[in-house]
């Protein structure tokens, strides 16, 4: 069936968790506000968007996001399944904020010391992911939450990419169940905004040998390099 979004608006997911409103959506899923059976506010993600690339993207992100040390800059993981009608489904620490998008509207140069505490906690976000090889990709502001308490959360890993294969090793070794990383969806796929990328994030897609791409770890600080240049300066 074609997923309307208001959908599973007070429906309850397994393990008891009461959708409430719907939050907004992407190219492959809807975010929903949900509260748990402790009555803790938490993210929904559901994925709408079946094809199988999209399946196996989103089975990467709840993958790491289940697998990955706790990271106090990073949205934390809750649990995840499957709705009664097949969605996948992701569960994931609520936060209450704006996304540094958001807040680049409202004010468009930043303090130096402001600049610098955000892009610390975000390096420290990368901390965990860049230790294990994986590469976000899509280091954007759209996917920074600011909380109230101006602290960072860096969400939305539908795009990461293993780059130096320590996940692939983990699952042929069968020491990570099921085969996400496995496969190259990259051939011929810009991953990423254009605005925030790394140059190799343009020219790897056109590469027949998947093992001469440069997108590694790095990649993800060359785009953390762009937005701190645009809070200090006010432009991309």
């Amino acid at each position: 069936m074609a997923l309307d979004k208001n959908y599973y608006v007070s429906k309850v997911l397994s393990g008891n968790y009461r959708i409430e409103r719907f939050v907004g959506s992407g190219a492959f899923a809807y975010v929903y506000q949900a509260v748990s059976p402790t009555g803790m506010t938490c993210a929904v993600k559901i994925q709408y968007n079946l094809v199988a690339d999209a399946k196996t993207r989103f089975e990467r992100e709840i993958k790491v996001l289940r697998e990955i040390p706790p990271n106090d800059y990073l949205v934390k993981y809750y649990a995840d399944g499957k709705t009664d009608e097949g969605y996948p489904y992701l569960i994931m620490e609520y936060v209450d904020g704006m996304t540094l998008k958001e807040a680049l509207k409202r004010r468009r140069v930043w303090p130096i010391r402001e600049c610098c505490d955000l892009i610390l906690q975000l390096c420290d976000a990368f901390g965990g992911l860049h230790q294990l090889g994986i590469v976000h990709r899509d280091v954007k502001p759209d996917n920074i939450m600011l909380t109230r308490s101006h602290q960072v959360k860096l969400m939305d890993l539908g795009l990461i990419k293993d780059a130096q294969g320590l996940l692939k090793l983990l699952e042929s070794d069968d020491v990570m169940e099921g085969r996400a990383f496995a496969e190259n969806l990259d051939k011929g796929v810009l991953a990423g905004t254009p605005e925030y990328i790394a140059p190799e994030q343009f020219s790897d897609p056109s590469l027949n040998d998947e093992s001469l791409a440069k997108t590694d770890t790095w990649t993800d600080v060359y785009s953390l390099g762009l937005i701190f240049y645009e809070m200090l300066v006010g432009k991309k």
